[in-house]
């Protein structure tokens, strides 16, 4: 079996020059999550299209640990990857034992940073939980904020971001539960002006409904935004109750009318906003491993790896028929 050092240097020396450069991914490709890992994979495609000497290998951990391990296990036998990219916390959390041994890095795609701060070979990509939710929180400082949160890390590492600014009142669920009503309605019985909302589209989609179906009146702030107000929720929630929602990325707005934006759009005529965003992060983990994790060319503004953390900005949007940078 082929080992990498993580060392920069010692991993590039190691790379094959001539072979194919393997990546090993895992993805949930069917199930709730799927919306952005598609999108995800279709950005990916786009960015092999100009990267020679790379193949990926996609599996569909389905959101699940057990099946994600089962996949990365797999792939190790199968494949051999160079690499790993790995979507999500809750896989990523659960393959990062096994792909510590095996020495490869492994770029992950999460909210949360204790992944990096636990294997030495992990690298963070994407939205940083406890950044991003400090700065939108800023925003919304001095109304009374709830959070309608999972009980799961990366809601944790948000927190985090969000106390540093101010103090707000919890109401949390089992993460996989759907029914807020009853966390809805005690967070109108306490006068909660503003609830903050995290987690994948799903959740959010089923946070809406509800809201609308209780007659709600209270504003919404969210993160990410690649994952709050998707087309499906455009499509399903009365344009009124979504109007005024806050969220935060680290994609900035005018990546559809970037070079990879254009390109995107004409290989996928009529693709979202969103959904070139999380396009967008796909191709982005390409250029990232092609650099084998030194310099890249990015096409969302991140600014490479400082302590295997990806180092990123900070965008507030807000919803009024579609998603404008806060000036």
């Amino acid at each position: 079996m082929k080992k990498l050092l993580i060392l920069l240097l010692v991993l590039s020396a190691c790379m094959p020059q001539n072979d194919t450069f393997d990546i090993g991914v895992i993805v949930p490709l069917t199930g709730p999550a799927s919306y952005y890992s598609q999108n995800y994979i279709k950005g990916m495609e786009l960015a092999l299209e100009e990267t020679p000497g790379i193949q990926v290998h996609v599996r569909d951990g389905k959101l699940d640990s057990t099946e994600s391990i089962k996949e990365a296990n797999s792939l190790e036998h199968l494949v051999d990857p160079e690499a790993y990219v790995v979507v999500f916390g809750v896989p990523t959390h659960a393959v990062a034992p096994l792909l510590q041994e095996t020495g490869k890095p492994l770029l992950y795609e999460a909210y949360t940073r204790d992944i990096a701060e636990l294997y030495p070979n992990a690298y963070k990509s994407n939205f940083d939980a406890q950044s991003s939710c400090k700065e939108l929180t800023k925003r919304i400082a001095d109304e009374k904020i709830g959070v309608l949160f999972a009980d799961i890390m990366y809601t944790e590492e948000c927190l985090k971001g969000i106390r540093q600014i101010t103090e707000v009142n919890e109401y949390r669920y089992s993460y996989g539960d759907l029914d807020f009503r009853t966390l809805l309605l005690k967070a109108e019985k306490d006068g909660i002006e503003r609830l903050f909302i995290m987690g994948l589209s799903h959740e959010m989609l089923n946070m809406f409904q509800q809201l609308t179906e209780l007659g709600s009146d209270m504003k919404v702030a969210c993160a990410a935004t690649s994952e709050c107000i998707i087309p499906l929720v455009e499509q399903s929630i009365p344009k009124d109750r979504l109007k005024g929602t806050l969220s935060v990325d680290y994609i900035p707005e005018n990546i559809v009318d970037s070079e990879f934006g254009k390109k995107y759009l004409q290989q996928h005529p009529g693709a979202q906003k969103t959904e070139i965003m999380n396009a967008a992060a796909g191709f982005e983990a390409i250029k990232i491993l092609a650099s084998r994790f030194g310099n890249y060319k990015s096409v969302i503004g991140t600014k490479g790896f400082q302590d295997r953390i990806m180092q990123t900005e900070h965008y507030v949007y807000e919803y009024d028929k579609g998603w404008e940078i806060v000036k």
